[in-house]
């Protein structure tokens, strides 16, 4: 609807909160939504209800990465869905569509455009939630706004890197993430990390990914801090910074412009326009020489 797409996805047993995200965009007259699910079976059965849910399912699973016989398998349907919105985000800016993707288990109380399309907010590419301070490392992306963004751009190479980062757990296996893997060894011979090693479910995986690929991108180098690939611990926090992460990690991270908490909440309580939002132009480096079978994506970029 005039270039706009609402995006949530959802397996059979988060049914219930995506069809109260939907209701309540509906609510307030958003009906321009969509529904990625796993099988075909579920999606015929939100198409057809009384509701009308406007759905699509998808097979894909990274190449066999998230195969249900895959290298974790008895994880892979829950990452697999993970997954599946930066897969499709990517390929929607492709078709210069603008995207606000919603985890299942939000609902909307007012219209998000009245902000979204507000001069503060426009000018940028993407907008992405914190979940504290204003630094890469701590965005959330439950909530996310592509706007009119690039084909082929930084936005669109994030969230590809997002994918390949944890295809490259899958390449590599153990023979790199696992113990004695050529991922650790360096790191436990120097007394910096130490085992138990090997490639585990972990909670909100992807988001972990976006953090440290956005933490890249503002660096501009290949940053690896929130989600080091597989289990560990870390011996020496220090160095396990520096190395994978980098001197200036803590202040490469940070976003520019960051309204005080003081300025935020007074703010709010006067009801008044909200202070401009922190910002940082991203930079994913070219090279993504590093662990694991890494290759360009299918276009090159």
């Amino acid at each position: 609807y005039n270039g706009e797409l609402v995006l949530t996805y959802a397996n059979e047993a988060g049914t219930a909160w995506a069809a109260n995200l939907i209701f309540s965009l509906r609510s307030i007259g958003i009906d321009h939504s969509f529904v990625i699910v796993m099988a075909k079976s579920h999606c015929d059965a939100l198409a057809t209800s009384r509701h009308a849910i406007s759905c699509g399912w998808s097979s894909w699973d990274m190449e066999g990465c998230k195969a249900d016989d895959g290298p974790v398998s008895k994880w892979a349907f829950i990452e697999r869905l993970w997954f599946v919105r930066h897969h499709y985000l990517a390929r929607l800016i492709r078709l210069k569509v603008n995207v606000m993707a919603l985890d299942g288990d939000m609902i909307v109380h007012g219209d998000p455009y009245d902000i979204l399309h507000s001069a503060a907010l426009a000018r940028h590419q993407v907008i992405i939630t914190s979940d504290g301070s204003f630094a890469a490392s701590e965005v959330n992306n439950g909530f996310l706004y592509l706007n009119n963004c690039t084909p082929g751009g930084q936005v669109e190479r994030v969230l590809r890197e997002v994918v390949l980062r944890e295809m490259d757990v899958c390449r590599g296996g153990d023979a790199v993430f696992g113990a004695n893997g050529s991922f650790w060894k360096p790191l436990d011979a120097a007394g910096i990390t130490g085992p138990p090693h090997f490639i585990a479910f972990t909670g909100a995986r992807d988001q972990k990914y976006y953090q440290d690929v956005l933490a890249s991108a503002f660096c501009k180098r290949r940053v690896v801090h929130r989600m080091p690939y597989a289990s560990h611990k870390v011996l020496d926090g220090p160095r396990f910074d520096k190395v994978l992460a980098g001197d200036d990690f803590l202040t490469c991270t940070q976003f520019h412009e960051k309204p005080s908490r003081k300025a935020l909440l007074e703010a709010a309580q006067a009801g008044g326009t909200q202070p401009d939002p922190p910002w940082h132009e991203l930079d994913l480096p070219l090279s993504r020489a590093g662990p694991g079978a890494v290759v360009p994506d299918r276009d090159g970029a």
